[in-house]
C-alpha cells in the first residue's frame, strides 16, 4: 500500500463519517420535532419553571420574613430614639397597635391580589405586583408581627425591671409591675394573632401546603368515637 492508497482510504473514511453524522443529525432533528417529544419537552419546561418560581418565592419569602422580624423586634425600642431613654417602654411602642395597622394595610394588599387574580391579567406588571404582594408583602407583615411578639414577650416575662410609661396607660397600670407584664404579654399575643393569615396567604397555592390546609380544614368535621378497649374517645378523621 503506497501513500496514494492511504490518502484514498482516509478520504473514504472521512466521507463515510460525514454521511453518518449527517444522517444522525437529520434523524435527531426529526425526533426532536415529533409531537410527543415536543409535548414532553414543554411539560419538562413547565415543571422546571414551576420549581424555579417556587424556589424564588421561598427565597423572597424567607428574606422578607426575616426583614420583617428584625423590624418588628426593633420597633418597641424606637421610643428611645424618638422620645429619649427616660421614656423607654412607652405604651404605644410596646403595644400591638402598629402591627394591627400594618395588618389592615396587609388585608388591603390581599384583596388587591385577589382582584388581580380574578381579572386574569397576565401582563408582566400584574404578575410582578402579585409576586411582590405574596412573596414580599405578606411574609414581611407576618415577620413583623412575630418579631414584635417575641420582643414584648421577653419584656413581659424576662426583662421586668421597668414600668410601662406614657399617659393614660401608665396611670392605669400603676398597681404594680404584674399589671405591666400582663399588658405587655397581652399586646404580644395581639400582635401574634395577626401573623397567621399572612403566613397562610404566602403559602397558599403550593401543592404540599394546599394538602396540609385541606387536611387541617377537615379536622373541623372530625367526630369522636370510642377507642377499642378504652372508654376514652379517639378522633376519627374525615374520610377514614
Amino acid at each position: 500500500m503506497d501513500l496514494g492508497d492511504v490518502k484514498r482510504f482516509l478520504r473514504q473514511q472521512a466521507c463515510n463519517a460525514y454521511r453518518l453524522g449527517s444522517e444522525g443529525a437529520r434523524r435527531a432533528a426529526e425526533w426532536y420535532r415529533r409531537p410527543d417529544v415536543q409535548a414532553r419537552r414543554e411539560d419538562l419546561l413547565d415543571r422546571t419553571r414551576a420549581r424555579l418560581n417556587q424556589g424564588k418565592g421561598l427565597v423572597l419569602g424567607l428574606a422578607a420574613g426575616a426583614g420583617g422580624a428584625v423590624a418588628g423586634s426593633a420597633f418597641p425600642d424606637l421610643d428611645i430614639r424618638l422620645l429619649g431613654i427616660g421614656s423607654h417602654r412607652n405604651w404605644f411602642f410596646h403595644s400591638g397597635i402598629a402591627t394591627y395597622a400594618l395588618g389592615k394595610a396587609g388585608d388591603k394588599m390581599i384583596e388587591h391580589y385577589k382582584e388581580l387574580a380574578s381579572e386574569g391579567d397576565d401582563s408582566l406588571k400584574a404578575k410582578a405586583v402579585m409576586e411582590l404582594e405574596r412573596y414580599v408583602g405578606a411574609p414581611f407583615v407576618a415577620g413583623f408581627a412575630l418579631g414584635q411578639t417575641i420582643h414584648l414577650g421577653l419584656d413581659a416575662l424576662v426583662q421586668r425591671g421597668k414600668d410601662v410609661l406614657g399617659f393614660p396607660v401608665e396611670q392605669l397600670l400603676s398597681g404594680g409591675r404584674t399589671l405591666d407584664a400582663i399588658y405587655l404579654l397581652g399586646n404580644g399575643l395581639w400582635a401574634f394573632s395577626g401573623a397567621g393569615r399572612f403566613i397562610a396567604f404566602a403559602l397558599t397555592g403550593e401543592a404540599e401546603t394546599e394538602r396540609l390546609l385541606e387536611w387541617l380544614r377537615g379536622l373541623r368535621g372530625a367526630r369522636a368515637i370510642a377507642a377499642p378497649g378504652s372508654a376514652a374517645p379517639a378522633i376519627q378523621l374525615p374520610g377514614a
